[in-house]
């Protein structure tokens, strides 16, 4: 047995037979050099027989199939999760792009882009129908005006609009899908058309990039890659992070305070990821933790990717439906402390303020935000409010603030229906009747022709009140009547009078103030007077229709939803800027207990009062004009706008005063292009003619 194991190799297993193994032996295994002590089982003495093998060595066959289907296994999971990234890149670039072809607010941008041509061409029309009158060129100014009626009347058509929306729409799919096609296209042609297969390499490339992107994204978001389930590697796909208490955007903590109202948007708001979604409100976020002030709920929105302020604004109403706003309840939307946000004013709380209305009180009312006097200029303005708005309240504010003013100013007040006159009588110049009307227009307009005389003679541009030639407010209510009362035929000719008023009052002291229910062009407001009345208040109107008449589409005074709330174009005021509560001058003691004052009338030939010193020199306009022409000696004319920003006019006024002055706009050449505005001979001209 020694011999017989001494002639075994090492490395080799020595293997008994199952046939000649000793029972319950056979499968014991005896390897060289180890001594193999019989047991009692075996039978002592008895020679063991079996067969002689190779034994496995280490890093053979076995353990490397072993190594690599590990790293197989590796790979593939690696891959999943790396294709689990590239999926979620994709449908991530296919909803921000389907959210982009399918922008709600695409259709009100679009008929917004056609309302703007078409006010951009009223705008041109009205000003050159302005410079017509100046020159008082009739045909002209008759084909201008019916130009500018048919534009006032032009509405965008419902059918071209669904199909510039159909066309935007189909443009924007076509730019989001080019890449992706020609991605997945474009090799393939280069491999039938050429045979060149390197384009194909576009396709793991494209894959790389994408995978690249999701993993960027999931780890944004704070999210797991992979994780082991069941022998096989599954990826986790990216859930957006909670925010502090448990809500995915705002906070669900109930103010200490607020209304049913008022949690019912908290609410909303704190589930703001599921109400939004489908609304094309992608990448706005609520901050946390909202704020309640006197004002309502105030909460900043952060925006991301193709959302900006500025485009959020023109989502307000997906805003709203998000967040169940009520319609009553205003909503305001301006910029935050950085340029990513935006910050959300739900209006559900008003200030509780004394707006009872007294002489100490300036403007018309307050702002809603800040609670400042709102001051209007003096001048030319249109007044509209629908029935029960508030209209004949501000009209009050508007008479009385004129009787209360420092400067000598009178109050002439046409009322055809005659009611609200009854009032005024002995502190105002009252005319009810169509004859009282012509009457009291025929004065007026004797007296705005003298000023204009004497103003030639004094050489100035502005008339300064006087007490003998005070400033003359002319209070226009209901101007809906006065249209409808208007007969040339009859000698009832209240517009032609009202109009030189509207267009050179300002500059004489005359201001007129059109009030109206009917904010209508031709019906509420005369095609002749609506061109110059650029100052605007309104309060709230019937419908969109006759917002848009008065204001324009970016303003919502229909929406208005409080008597005595207004809004206006001027004073540096804009559509994004809270409204103003008017002052409550509804009592008719209030209006009594105003002093008594004499009434104004024409007084004939009285034209050498003693006004403003007479000014020595050339006019004030002429003298800034050749100001501006010095500082620039290279320019051959100056354009009226610069002028009148100069002198802080409205353009009209400039252009009178320089007319006055006797020097009309020309046509002239700047650096090989034509300008239109005053040219610099004439303009010396006229100034050394003042200086002889």
């Amino acid at each position: 047995m020694q011999e017989q194991d001494e002639a075994i190799r090492t490395g080799v297993v020595w293997e008994a037979s199952a046939s000649e193994a000793p029972p319950g032996r056979t499968d014991d295994t005896h390897r060289t050099g180890q001594e193999q002590k019989p047991s009692p089982e075996d039978g002592a003495g008895e020679a063991v027989h079996g067969a002689v093998v190779h034994a496995p060595r280490v890093g053979d066959a076995a353990s490397k199939r072993a190594l690599l289907d590990d790293i197989n296994a590796r790979l593939r999971a690696s891959l999943s999760t790396w294709h689990t990234y590239a999926i979620l890149a994709w449908s991530r670039r296919w909803q921000t792009a389907e959210a982009y072809i399918q922008d709600p607010d695409l259709y009100r941008e679009i008929v917004e882009e056609a309302r703007e041509e078409v006010r951009r061409e009223r705008a041109t029309v009205a000003k050159k129908l302005d410079k017509a009158r100046l020159r008082r060129d009739e045909a002209q100014v008759k084909l201008l005006t019916e130009q500018l009626a048919d534009l006032e009347r032009r509405a965008p058509s419902a059918m071209k609009m669904d199909a510039l929306t159909l066309k935007a729409r189909s443009g924007r799919l076509a730019r989001q899908a080019a890449l992706p096609v020609g991605i997945v296209a474009g090799p393939l042609a280069a491999l039938l058309a050429g045979g060149m297969w390197w384009p194909l390499l576009a396709w793991p490339a494209a894959w790389a990039w994408l995978a690249v992107q999701g993993h960027g994204m999931a780890v944004a978001e704070g999210t797991a890659t992979a994780e082991e389930a069941s022998g096989e590697a599954a990826p986790v796909l990216p859930t957006p992070r909670p925010a502090p208490g448990g809500a995915s955007a705002a906070s669900s903590v109930t103010p200490v305070g607020a209304s049913e109202a008022e949690n019912a948007i908290l609410a909303h708001l704190a589930d703001w990821d599921r109400r939004a979604a489908g609304r094309g409100l992608e990448g706005v976020t609520p901050t946390p933790m909202p704020s309640l002030d006197s004002l309502g709920i105030r909460v900043v929105l952060k925006t991301s990717g193709r959302t900006t302020p500025d485009t959020l604004g023109k989502r307000m109403s997906a805003v709203r439906a998000a967040l169940a706003v009520p319609r009553d309840v205003r909503t305001d939307l301006s910029p935050g402390d950085v340029g990513d946000e935006a910050v959300l004013r739900i209006r559900t709380r008003t200030p509780d303020r004394d707006m009872t209305w007294r002489p100490e009180r300036a403007g018309i009312g307050v702002d809603t935000d800040t609670g400042e006097p709102v001051v209007l200029p003096k001048g030319r303005m249109l007044i509209a409010g629908t029935s029960g708005a508030g209209k004949s309240v501000l009209l009050r504010v508007v008479m009385a603030e004129a009787l209360c003013a420092q400067e000598p100013t009178a109050v002439v007040y046409i009322d055809p229906k005659g009611e609200e006159s009854g009032l005024w009588r002995g502190k105002v110049r009252c005319a009810n009747t169509p004859g009282e009307i012509i009457a009291l227009l025929r004065e007026v307009g004797q007296e705005s022709d003298e000023r204009s005389q004497i103003m030639q003679k004094r050489r100035v541009s502005q008339w300064v009140p006087t007490e003998e030639r005070p400033r003359i407010v002319v209070v226009v209510d209901e101007g809906a009547e006065i249209v409808s009362m208007d007969d040339p035929a009859e000698d009832i000719d209240v517009i032609k009078r009202l109009q030189p008023l509207a267009t050179m009052g300002r500059s004489r002291g005359i201001d007129l103030k059109w009030a109206t229910q009917k904010p209508l062009l031709g019906s509420g407001i005369p095609s002749q007077l609506n061109g110059v009345m650029q100052d605007r208040v309104v309060l709230r109107t019937a419908g969109r229709t006759e917002n848009n008449q008065v204001l324009g589409a970016d303003w919502s005074s229909h929406e208005l939803e409080l008597g005595g709330s207004a809004l206006t174009n001027t004073g540096g005021r804009g559509p994004g800027q809270a409204p103003i509560q008017v002052w409550d001058l509804s009592d008719d003691a209030a209006i009594l207990a105003l002093p008594d004052a004499e009434s104004w009338s024409h007084r004939p030939g009285h034209d050498e009062t003693p006004a403003a010193p007479k000014a020595s020199g050339i006019p004030p306009v002429l003298g800034a004009a050749v100001a501006l022409l010095e500082m620039d000696p290279d320019a051959n004319g100056i354009p009226g706008n610069d002028i009148a920003r100069a002198c802080d006019m409205d353009l009209l006024d400039a252009q009178e005063a320089l007319l006055a002055a006797g020097v009309q706009a020309r046509r002239y050449s700047q650096d090989g292009a034509q300008v239109r505005g005053y040219r610099r001979d004439a303009l010396e001209e006229a100034a050394r003619r003042y200086e002889k």
